[in-house]
């Protein structure tokens, strides 16, 4: 089985969906960048589906994005799905 962080990093490359769980809830996200904050590996994510700790924002929602600790992602797999984004992350 793959890291998590190098399955999100290939997922970046090939514009795929992950769909994991983080904090109990099962998530469906399109990550678009990967790195390091603060010496943690994360992934800043675009959340289009699943369950979420404050819930989702409505479809297109600057709302959905995440950045999300790599190592705290379990379960994870690629699905070859349309790719999502929202609009521009205030950080990006």
């Amino acid at each position: 089985m793959p890291d998590a962080y190098d399955l999100v990093r290939q997922a970046i490359i090939d514009k795929r969906h992950v769909i994991g769980t983080y904090h109990n809830h099962r998530r469906e996200m399109c990550p678009h960048v990967i790195g390091r904050k603060r010496g943690r590996r994360q992934a800043l994510l675009y959340q289009f589906g699943g369950t979420s700790e404050r819930g989702l924002g409505p479809e297109g929602s600057s709302q959905n994005w995440r950045c999300i600790p790599v190592d705290q992602l379990y379960d994870a797999e690629v699905r070859p799905r349309a790719w999502y984004i929202g609009p521009r992350h205030s950080r990006l």
